[in-house]
């Protein structure tokens, strides 16, 4: 009789676009884990590097892999093909360039099964660089301070991450479920995919809870190729995305829905400031309509029309 494969508690998925030349240190550190019960869903993204030859390395000597090829469709729709796909209780995201410490689906597994409340756990990160990898820094800028803080309440934490991610998104470890009432990611988004999912999940009233330990961190590899430093793709991305929550705010149940959506009308017309003045020589009617909406016509109006001059004349 031959015995049942047991079920995996954890789905590890690991979206990659012709990142095969790192792929391996990604997929090596999950073989670190204490905790052993999971699956990793390689989701091949169209790519046309060696991806393929580097997971068939590892599905050769170690079952808990597996690996799906699509046609290229971003990021989103990679992570939800991967979800769709997975057969865990538990979701921990991991891009193909990045790392979690050897106890994070262990203590993050504890915490869920203790908080029966909890949907989503998330730890702390270190960022780090190819060249140096055992030197981390606590954000992109190299700073020596963490940036990522514990919230008591969860209006706290919601209207923080109304105003800014909090997380990357491999800090976090949650219930597959949420995903019934939450969605999957955004498909149309090329950016800042992970920090509107939250948000969403935030607006369902799904419970964050902050893991401080030292082993559940997340790391982050810095380098030119990081989706992260475009900065003006993320800006774009980001109106695009507060644009669509704007309904998902008005309809959720918060109590304290008008604020968010208060933070969010002050958000989109920084975002349409900001972007005013990166598309300078560029598309004039672009450059206009990102004036006219991140400007008080009532309190800016001669310096709209002083701009709209500028770029006429």
């Amino acid at each position: 009789m031959v015995e049942e494969k047991q079920k995996p508690v954890v789905s590890v998925i690991v979206p990659c676009y012709n990142y095969g030349h790192l792929l391996a240190e990604t997929l090596d550190s999950l073989q670190k884990q204490t905790f052993t019960n999971w699956e990793c869903i390689v989701v091949d993204d169209g790519s046309t590097d060696n991806t393929k030859e580097v997971v068939a390395e590892f599905l050769s000597r170690d079952k808990r892999y597996s690996y799906i090829y699509q046609t290229n469709a971003g990021l989103s729709a990679a992570r939800n093909t991967g979800i769709l796909g997975s057969k865990g209780e538990f979701i921990q995201l991991l891009d193909a360039d990045d790392l979690i410490a050897e106890n994070k689906l262990l203590n993050q597994l504890s915490l869920l099964k203790t908080n029966a409340e909890i949907s989503i756990v998330y730890s702390e990160v270190r960022y780090f660089k190819s060249e140096n990898p055992a030197e981390h820094f606590y954000s992109l800028n190299n700073d020596a301070l963490p940036w990522m803080k514990a919230y008591t309440t969860q209006i706290a934490f919601t209207t923080a991450l109304m105003q800014n991610n909090l997380f990357a998104v491999n800090c976090a470890l949650f219930r597959k479920e949420i995903v019934s009432t939450c969605g999957l990611f955004n498909t149309q988004l090329k950016s800042v995919e992970d920090w509107e999912f939250w948000v969403r999940c935030s607006l369902q009233d799904k419970l964050f809870l902050f893991d401080r330990a030292e082993d559940s961190i997340a790391l982050v590899r810095v380098h030119g190729k990081s989706m992260s430093q475009n900065i003006q793709r993320m800006h774009e991305a980001s109106l695009i995305a507060r644009l669509g929550l704007g309904q998902s705010i008005r309809v959720c149940k918060l109590s304290f829905k008008n604020e968010l959506a208060e933070i969010n009308s002050q958000q989109i017309a920084h975002l349409h400031r900001t972007l005013y003045s990166e598309f300078i020589g560029k598309n004039k009617l672009t450059r206009i309509k990102h004036l006219l909406r991140g400007f008080s016509l009532i309190k800016d109006w001669r310096h709209i029309v002083k701009e709209i001059f500028k770029m006429l004349s």
